[in-house]
């Protein structure tokens, strides 16, 4: 919780997110507020004290605004994650005989060996009419699956949320559940879960229409159209216009779509002032939400407008570099299979010169920039290090400078130096494990696109180079499903 990527630290967006919580709540209502991982260090020594350390900062009565929000301006991270153990002390505090919720919000796994869903199940049993509902925050997926799991066994909600604006509305969501059930997440609508097949969808709901096995087709099912794409569901659009998870529907200004999702990744005018807008809604399953908008405008990609309708689908707009765009003097440059900014594979060092906009020096057939102070195995632009070779180029971080200009992105997003976690949530299942070198620490993922891939290690690199090699290195290099274990990705 105390790392700073909500933006800022996280337990700052779990503090506002809670405060958020509370003020929607009855002044009647029943609370208590829990905490773990806060009395204690995360060194070895303190283990045993760390995984007792669940603190009631609150006792569960009517709820007390005031006292709960001196409470959360106090906290501090740092210590173990005994979640198993605080849902057990958040339960005893409970009646056992009445409907009654707990929510959980982690960014992490238990690191105490005690397996929460386990613990959720025995909980459920004793107490028939309890619900555990879990709020993931920037978690991976090992700690998605044991939150989610933890949610399943007890009729609660599970969601993930990336970032500060997210957790709060998916916090205050865990609250009506047969509303968020009943509302579009990243992922599906109603139980239905985009990139799943039509046949495999009627073994479940006898009554869902028969979908040719070819083609687009969309079908109307409960008041809402489905289309599939060769059988496979591709796109959710109710009829009423929609509801988010995050409470985006018909008559919201689509800027709060963007305090949630980020900048729109497409905005495109209509006629009669309409507008299509499209936001990432989840990288890992290539889904976004297409919102149409009223009154539409988009100055300096500022879209405003009023949404009307709303469809989850896969359908996140492929980024391209833009033609011109990629002199290695900018301040970003875009990394793609086939090139870095306007410098593709296979250009001769002249062309590689006219097309990086800086100077550059031949050294054994390889092309690298030159640059004050650079000597013939280190050439640095900024803090990055830049090697061309006929059918490979290589990108690197050089750990002993901070992040600096040029940044570099992959054309899907990525950013070099950024979380693996981030990693994940981009490209999720089209990454491939490999591991590494008999030389090197290092392993890897790679992503095959566009007749080339790149590689993604652990050292803050990027490597692109062409099919037939990468099947070549892969085939050497390979001696498991290892994958990367650093939080920085290269």
């Amino acid at each position: 919780m105390a790392t700073p990527d909500a933006p800022g630290p996280r337990i700052d967006a779990a503090k506002a997110a809670a405060r958020g919580l509370v003020d929607q709540l009855p002044d009647s209502a029943k609370f208590g507020l829990l905490t773990y991982g806060t009395g204690t260090g995360s060194s070895d020594a303190e283990q045993a004290a760390g995984c007792q350390d669940v603190r009631t900062l609150v006792p569960f009565g009517t709820l007390d605004r005031g006292r709960v929000n001196t409470q959360l301006s106090g906290l501090r991270p740092s210590g173990y994650t005994p979640i198993s153990l605080a849902l057990q002390r958040a339960a005893a505090v409970l009646p056992a005989a009445e409907h009654s919720a707990i929510v959980l919000v982690s960014d992490g796994e238990d690191t105490c060996g005690h397996p929460p869903c386990d613990v959720a199940r025995q909980l459920k049993a004793q107490h028939p009419g309890l619900t555990i509902s879990t709020v993931g925050f920037r978690t991976d997926d090992p700690a998605s699956a044991a939150l989610s799991c933890v949610a399943a066994a007890t009729g609660g909600l599970f969601v993930v949320a990336g970032n500060a604006a997210q957790l709060s509305a998916r916090l205050l969501a865990t609250q009506d559940i047969d509303t968020a059930n009943s509302s579009l997440s990243a992922t599906g609508f109603g139980g239905l879960t985009i990139g799943t097949r039509a046949v495999v969808i009627r073994n479940t709901y006898s009554d869902f229409p028969l979908v040719a096995p070819s083609g687009t087709v969309t079908v109307t099912w409960r008041d809402c159209d489905y289309t599939f794409v060769d059988g496979v569901l591709e796109g959710i659009a109710p009829r009423d216009g929609g509801r988010t998870i995050d409470g985006l529907t018909r008559g919201t200004e689509v800027g709060k779509a963007t305090e949630l999702y980020g900048p729109p990744m497409a905005a495109a005018s209509g006629s009669n002032g309409s507008g299509t807008v499209t936001f990432l809604a989840d990288a890992a399953h290539s889904t976004a939400y297409r919102m149409s908008v009223s009154d539409f405008s988009n100055a300096g990609n500022n879209v405003v407008g009023t949404i009307q309708s709303i469809e989850l689908c896969r359908c996140v707009p492929v980024v391209r570099p833009q033609p011109g765009y990629g002199a290695w003097t900018d301040e970003m440059l875009v990394i793609t299979p086939q090139s870095l900014g306007a410098v593709k594979r296979g250009m001769s060092p002249a062309q590689a010169q006219e097309a990086a906009g800086v100077s550059v020096v031949v050294e054994d057939g390889s092309i690298e920039p030159q640059t004050a102070g650079s000597t013939p195995n280190l050439a640095l632009l900024g803090n990055v290090e830049i090697h061309v070779a006929p059918q490979r180029i290589s990108v690197s971080m050089h750990q002993a400078l901070p992040i600096s200009k040029p940044e570099i992105r992959t054309a899907q997003g990525f950013a070099l130096g950024a979380s693996l976690i981030e990693l994940r949530r981009i490209y999720g299942s089209r990454l491939r494990p490999i591991a590494s070198t008999a030389n090197s620490s290092a392993n890897f993922y790679t992503v095959d696109a566009d007749g080339g891939a790149i590689i993604f290690g652990e050292m803050t690199n990027v490597y692109i180079e062409g099919k037939g090699d990468v099947s070549s290195v892969v085939s050497q290099i390979c001696s498991g499903d290892a994958g990367l274990t650093a939080s920085q990705c290269w």
